[in-house]
């Protein structure tokens, strides 16, 4: 599934390249933006998924039409996590993916 990011040259989107890099993966960019409310629209939209910082209180995809998925360890100090529309099916490529992310110690 396509990655949505920040725009080049933040830090978000440099801590979550890094994050990756770190464990020799590449990831398919497919979309760049400069606020996390474009890139939770996008995702609604069905654009892709996002790895994005989160609060603790949900106000970042409260009555959102997202489901989150908690990365276990924090990317450097931004709470993240991984964006995608609720309700929909997640090909079984995705559905690895999640799982393996969301197992692994240190997350992704």
């Amino acid at each position: 599934m396509p990655l949505i990011l920040y725009e080049r040259g933040s830090t978000g989107r440099q801590h979550v390249l890094d994050a990756f890099h770190e464990r020799a993966l590449t990831p398919r960019i497919a979309l760049e933006t400069t606020s996390t409310e474009t890139i939770i629209s996008m995702v609604e939209a069905g654009l892709g998924v996002s790895i994005v910082p989160l609060l603790a209180s949900g106000a970042v995809t409260r009555a959102r039409n997202v489901a989150v998925a908690k990365i276990r360890d924090e990317i450097r100090p931004i709470h993240s996590g991984i964006l995608r529309r609720r309700r929909e099916s997640m090909s079984p490529a995705a559905a690895r993916l999640l799982a393996f992310i969301t197992s692994q110690p240190g997350g992704v």
